[in-house]
């Protein structure tokens, strides 16, 4: 039962964050693409912390089972909203990146878009050096227990989401301006120090500190990952398709990241599996910087400015 709830969990994950793009890109000009997107990723982190808040109250006062009852009176809560879109706000083709002759290209012509790769393969690393860390941490808040406890767990998130909130948003205003390639490297960074620095104390104060590096991390990657897909995709329809296989790159990352770094822990200890996390991370910094030309479209910052008033 526990497996067919995980895989009910796992299309629920995957299919959000690419149905709430689409709707972004068919709901605003390009243009206000990038800070619509840091205003969804803002909620969404603000919805997080709201969560794990009453998380905590309801594992510590009342039972952990009541924490999932919680979670699907949220999910009955967002189903409602969901009827509140309107088709007709939505333009389609846009939603797909579409040049609106309703044309796409083929899966074969997209792929020999050698960025395409390159972006796929720095998801993949992004998600190897990040999916395993709070498994880990939370072992070690345990001490050595079945389960660290609900408040630790529940620390660790919302200090990582308070700060997703405040960057996601300012990286939604600075990404037209700044780019995102240089945003992107930063974000690959911070997480390979965040992970490093994870051997230097295993004290419960520092590990549950040390998780706003990562809701830095997380909050640029959040915001960049549906832009420079949306780049990545203009003009081809397949904005949907190309969400799809980021998601899936998204899976496979998590996958190789708890399975591999999970085991090097198991054997060689928690430190050895930090390092291993921070290498990762580095990697795919690397292999973004090397391959992985600016994708923001000419002009963008220039247009921003002639919008701007005169003073």
């Amino acid at each position: 039962m526990q497996g067919v709830v995980q895989a009910v969990i796992g299309v629920a994950v995957t299919v959000f964050p690419a149905a709430t793009a689409a709707f972004a890109l068919g709901l605003v000009e390009k243009k206000e693409l990038s800070k619509r997107i840091g205003r969804n990723e803002t909620f969404t982190h603000a919805g997080n912390v709201i969560f794990a808040g009453l998380a905590a109250l309801v594992g510590q006062l009342l039972a952990i089972g009541g924490i999932f009852f919680a979670a699907a009176g949220f999910a009955t809560g967002m189903a409602g909203a969901s009827y509140w879109i309107r088709g007709d706000d939505i333009n389609h083709d846009a939603a797909r990146e579409s040049e609106g002759d309703g044309q796409k290209k083929s899966a074969k012509d997209l792929f020999r878009d050698k960025r395409i790769i390159t972006f796929t393969l720095a998801v993949v690393l992004f998600n190897a050096g990040n999916t395993a860390t709070l498994p880990l941490v939370s072992q070690l808040l345990s001490g050595g227990k079945k389960g660290a406890a609900v408040w630790q767990i529940s620390a660790c998130v919302v200090v990582a989401e308070i700060v997703m909130v405040a960057v996601a948003a300012f990286v939604g205003k600075r990404v037209d301006g700044w780019g995102r390639k240089p945003l992107f490297l930063f974000g690959f960074g911070v997480l390979a120090l965040r992970n490093i620095l994870t051997v230097v104390s295993h004290g419960q104060w520092y590990l549950i500190s040390l998780q706003s590096l990562d809701g830095i991390a997380a909050a640029i990657y959040g915001v960049l990952l549906t832009l420079v897909a949306a780049d990545l995709a203009r003009g081809t329809g397949r904005f949907n398709f190309l969400q799809g296989t980021v998601q899936s790159a998204m899976g496979l990352g998590g996958f190789l990241s708890n399975s591999l770094f999970g085991w090097i822990a198991k054997t060689l200890g928690f430190n050895a599996s930090f390092v291993g996390l921070s290498i990762a991370a580095a990697a795919g910094g690397l292999l973004y910087w090397i391959r992985m030309p600016e994708t923001k479209e000419e002009g963008q910052k220039e247009e921003k400015k002639e919008e701007e008033p005169a003073r």
